[in-house]
């Protein structure tokens, strides 16, 4: 078993000492995805508020990782980086891991008892790895729940909420809606058990409130998690929209209730950069699209009148959707002025063509965002594109963005740190047999300093599947959880 001894060098100007405890994971429980695999020498850096970066090296042979002495100061992060050569000569990087960000104080507390736990996990670069377990690296790790239409949403501990979603009855095809919730925690590496969506009754108990297809973002403001919405199937088989909104609060694993104007499901929530939260779209009772843009400030939810129908459509801006009787091409920009929000109706733009449940994520500096894929019409045979498109918000402008490698839509899209964006999976349509099937299809696309952006080739999902999510972690690595791995035969 690979171990490296950290010697750490951490301390803070006062009488008592800091400690820390940092654990380096250097194996996976592929082999394939060995991080440790032909690397022969180590670089560390340490970075953080109003540090200059420090850095250190070391020869991986020696199993000794010397730590450099940490200022005091905010939001410390130790990165380490594997090579298989010389650094400062033919080597390249071949496994990355990061520790979450820490403070360390200038006055350390005298009751303060043992290290804090720091944690490494090495990942091979361009390489989908399993998720393993700090504890046992060589057990791959999985969801305790298999699930697909559910949310996973990044909290400010660093670890991440995946809640509810839609799993098959066993021995059946039909559809049953989860209350059951989880979180990844990236300093176990395991997935770990969370208190199910549920509200309390008078009695203490607890009902539970499966949904699926909900929408949730987190509220920067209260660090809460919400749970927007979302569908349930009753006994008739009948799909039921909720207007139920849950705020997760991670200290207590609890959930405090709130109430939307409008049911609805399979629609958008975004927040804005002033923590105000949006959610727009989707569809409501009886299958019609919800036309109502709700807003949620921290008080309450309010409404926005005379909004448009639309439902697959990117926020904030709005990008396509449908309006049930035509895929729409156009851009809405949308924005707060004092107490309301409203679209910018002085401006018209519109994407190179109109598509509908096109994936979206924020590229470069965050004022532009490509839409990627997506289907050409609104009927069940789903015209898949392999269009993108990239709206700058500032010049007002959209151009035609770089084609995908493959049509489809129902990708899931995620920013990384320095403003690339992943795209996996998704979900394609052949019309011949009258069947979807999941795709395995990955996309890298990195900002150009002239405001376009290149793809870049790397390697398919070791599953193809749809209804998945993918979230940024914060040290850089990207979690792809659950999902359909649906085949063309319809199994």
């Amino acid at each position: 078993m690979k171990r490296l001894l950290v010697v750490l060098l951490l301390s803070a100007c006062a009488p008592k000492e800091v400690q820390y405890s940092l654990n380096i994971v250097t194996q996976n429980c592929d082999a394939a995805a060995d991080p440790f695999a032909g690397v022969k020498e180590l670089w560390v850096r340490i970075s953080g508020e109003g540090l200059e970066p420090i850095v250190a090296t070391a020869e991986a042979s020696s199993k000794t990782l010397e730590i450099p002495e940490i200022p005091a100061g905010l939001r410390r992060v130790i990165e380490v980086r594997a090579y298989d050569g010389p650094i400062s000569g033919s080597g390249r990087v071949v496994s990355v891991g990061r520790t979450r960000a820490f403070d360390v104080p200038d006055v350390v507390p005298q009751e303060t008892s043992g290290p804090e736990r720091l944690t490494v996990v090495l990942r091979r670069v361009n390489m989908f790895s399993p998720v393993v377990s700090a504890a046992s690296p060589t057990q791959c790790q999985a969801l305790r729940t298999a699930r697909y239409a559910h949310t996973a949403t990044l909290m400010k501990s660093g670890r991440v909420l995946i809640a509810g979603g839609y799993n098959f009855v066993q021995g059946s095809s039909d559809e049953q809606a989860l209350a059951d919730a989880e979180v990844y925690n990236p300093e176990t590496g395991a997935f770990e058990l969370a208190q199910p969506m549920s509200g309390r009754l008078q009695d203490g108990s607890r009902l539970l409130i499966p949904s699926a297809y909900q929408a949730a973002a987190l509220n920067p403001t209260s660090g809460q998690v919400l749970l927007w919405g979302g569908e349930s199937i009753n006994d008739q088989g009948m799909v039921q929209p909720r207007a139920r909104i849950l705020a997760y609060d991670e200290p207590s694993d609890d959930y405090a209730p709130l109430q939307a104007s409008v049911a609805r499901s399979r629609h958008q929530l975004v927040t804005d950069r002033n923590g105000l939260m949006v959610a727009v779209g989707g569809t409501g009772n009886g299958g019609e699209l919800v036309d109502a843009i709700e807003w949620f400030d921290g008080a309450g939810v309010k409404k926005v009148e005379g909004a448009e129908r639309r439902q697959g459509a990117a926020a904030l801006a709005i990008a396509g959707g449908s309006d049930g009787t035509q895929v729409l091409g156009d851009v809405a920009l949308c924005q707060f002025t004092g107490g309301t929000f409203a679209k910018n109706t002085s401006t018209t733009l519109n994407m190179g063509s109109p598509r509908r449940d096109a994936a979206a994520a924020l590229v470069g500096d965050g004022s532009r965002f490509l839409v990627l894929g997506g289907y050409t019409n609104v009927a069940r045979e789903q015209l898949a594109s392999t269009a993108s498109d990239l709206v700058n918000t500032n010049s007002l402008a959209v151009t035609t963005g770089v084609t995908l490698s493959e049509a489809r839509g129902d990708l899931c899209a995620a920013t990384l740190a320095g403003g690339a964006v992943l795209t996996t999976g998704g979900r394609v349509f052949n019309g011949t047999l009258g069947l979807d099937s999941a795709v395995a299809t990955t996309e890298y696309f990195v900002p150009q300093g002239t405001g376009g952006v290149n793809k870049v080739t790397i390697p398919a999902l070791p599953r193809a599947r749809f209804g998945h999510t993918c979230t940024t972690l914060s040290d850089g690595a990207v979690l792809i959880v659950g999902g359909v791995n649906k085949l063309e035969d319809g199994s």
